[in-house]
């Protein structure tokens, strides 16, 4: 008779021995991913199994979520965009997003925060720290534009408008976003675009982490100054004005130059729409 497929045991096979599992974290990862450990079993897939142990394992435990219900900060256990490290909260009832961050970034948010960021077009946001744990709480918008496939040119000109607005405030500050990104700009409820995800904003002349997929090749990353978030802004307008199945993510990769020949060659309110970006990049 075959032995019956176990978490403990499909965990072994991973190479985690038996003595140096979390029996709470096998539990949590039962109910917390219940359809990825189901399928798991049914494969005998040690790879999976593991996978959905060490996203339990990166949550907040127990003790955690009890301190942060002491703030009034109730985590939903519900993941956004299956992203282990982004979920749902509640902040005295208002639905939040609860973002697990390194103490890279929450160091990075902080010096954003010292300078009083207030900006319409600028996510709000606030830290807190457990246990030597790290987490921004931001508010929850309804969608991201990465949704939005194929955007007509009147719509491209409000989001460089409006993401422009938020870039110059923080460039103003001294400051450079360093991701944004279609996944990195949400509308609000009165149909507006708001950029969040402040984990690679960084002083000038500072290294940071971005997105190079948004980046013109041509274009060096770092040190963080105000010509990569336009760059990255131009890429993003490019990126959505594509239709569905379209855009960057598909690995088309441009120089400056081949960008802004993109652009020109589709006719003049596109030549316009670069125009206004490139009017920043000095």
């Amino acid at each position: 008779m075959s032995t019956r497929i176990t978490p403990e045991n499909l965990l072994v096979r991973s190479g985690l021995q038996l003595k140096s599992q979390d029996p709470y974290v096998v539990e949590r990862m039962q109910s917390r991913y219940s359809s990825k450990v189901l399928l798991a079993l049914q494969t005998e897939n040690p790879t999976l199994i593991r996978e959905a142990y060490d996203w339990t394992q990166s949550l907040p435990k127990t003790n955690t979520c009890r301190e942060l219900l002491g703030r009034d900060i109730v985590i939903d256990g519900c993941l956004i965009g299956n992203n282990e490290y982004i979920e749902i909260c509640f902040v005295k009832g208002v639905p939040s997003v609860l973002k697990t961050i390194t103490k890279h970034e929450y160091n990075r948010i902080t010096a954003l925060l010292n300078i009083g960021v207030s900006h319409p077009n600028l996510v709000s946001c606030k830290l807190e720290t457990v246990y030597e744990k790290y987490f921004a709480i931001t508010p929850l918008f309804p969608v991201t534009i990465e949704h939005l496939c194929g955007i007509p040119v009147s719509t491209a000109f409000k989001l460089v408008d409006q993401v422009g607005n938020a870039l110059r405030f923080l460039h103003t500050h001294e400051f450079a976003h360093k991701d944004i990104k279609s996944a990195n700009i949400c509308v609000n409820s009165n149909g507006d675009f708001v950029v969040i995800d402040f984990g690679s904003t960084e002083k000038f002349g500072y290294d940071s982490p971005s997105t190079m997929e948004y980046i013109p090749t041509d274009v060096e990353a770092n040190p963080s100054r105000p010509e990569i978030d336009w760059w990255m802004l131009a890429m993003t307008v490019y990126d959505r004005l594509q239709p569905a199945g379209a855009g960057v993510r598909t690995g088309n990769g441009f120089t400056r130059s081949q960008l802004v020949a993109w652009f020109a060659s589709k006719g003049s309110e596109y030549q316009r729409l670069i125009d206004e970006i490139l009017s920043n990049i000095t």
